[in-house]
């Protein structure tokens, strides 16, 4: 994850769509044959008939471009391009009285589900006071993009996140969440799932503050903790660790 937390972090960890162009509307290479064409000196009917266009739309597109004499092809894809990426204005961003509602409730650590369902209850017949969770999340996020709502207002939320994770954010399934060969927990004997005979241990680790880890051990059936001090929280050292241990009880 930190590799692309850069990349992500502008827009907030939200994932936007690339614009893309009407099904009818002039392409790149289109473009480029009208900038051919009038470089030539043909006259415009000539290079809509040969392109299968208006010749008002290709009039439309030189006299939006600079003309006959400067139109260039490339620059008006680009030109085109950039005019299309035009941000829609979010909820928030047209109505300040919901706004500020829900900077309200946010400071005082309401949770966007909360301010959601609480608006409902407010305002039952006001469309315009009603807004998703999903859509409050999107604008929290969205803030160094927009700047709609105070600055660092993620931090009234419930999970201190810089950037926007789904539900679905998880290691489980992965590679880096299993273990090699290991032992399900099903397979232990039927005295260590009673409790009956001492000596069946759970193993734990808790990592400290500063790079500091204990790995715990608690036995089943005493409830007796022994502590185990590591030098780091490799597999390696905490094996020889726990192994040594045990070894010199």
């Amino acid at each position: 994850p930190g590799s692309v937390f850069s990349i992500l972090r502008t827009r907030g960890g939200i994932w936007f769509p690339k614009p893309t162009s009407a099904p009818r509307a002039l392409g790149l290479a289109e473009r480029e044959s009208i900038s051919r064409g009038l470089a030539a000196g043909r006259p415009i009917r000539a290079i809509a008939s040969e392109l299968g266009r208006a010749p008002s739309t290709i009039s439309r597109e030189i006299s939006k471009n600079k003309g006959r004499t400067h139109y260039r092809g490339i620059d008006a894809h680009e030109r085109a391009c950039r005019k299309r990426a035009r941000p829609q204005r979010l909820k928030l961003q047209k109505n300040p009285v919901l706004t500020n509602y829900i900077t309200a409730r946010l400071q005082q650590l309401w949770s966007p589900e909360q301010i959601a369902g609480r608006l409902r209850l407010d305002y039952p017949n006001n469309s315009r006071m009603q807004i998703s969770h999903e859509a409050i999340y999107r604008t929290v996020y969205l803030h160094k993009v927009r700047k709609i709502l105070p600055h660092n207002i993620h931090h009234c939320l419930r999970r201190n996140r810089s950037i926007r994770h789904g539900r679905s954010y998880s290691t489980r399934g992965q590679w880096r969440s299993k273990i090699k060969n290991a032992r399900s927990i099903h397979d232990r004997p039927q005295e260590a799932n009673n409790r009956t005979v001492s000596g069946h241990r759970e193993g734990d680790l808790i990592i400290g503050g500063t790079h500091s880890q204990i790995a715990t051990l608690v036995d089943r059936a005493t409830r007796k903790v022994d502590l185990v001090q590591l030098k780091d929280r490799s597999a390696t050292h905490l094996t020889a660790a726990l192994t040594h241990y045990l070894s010199n009880r």
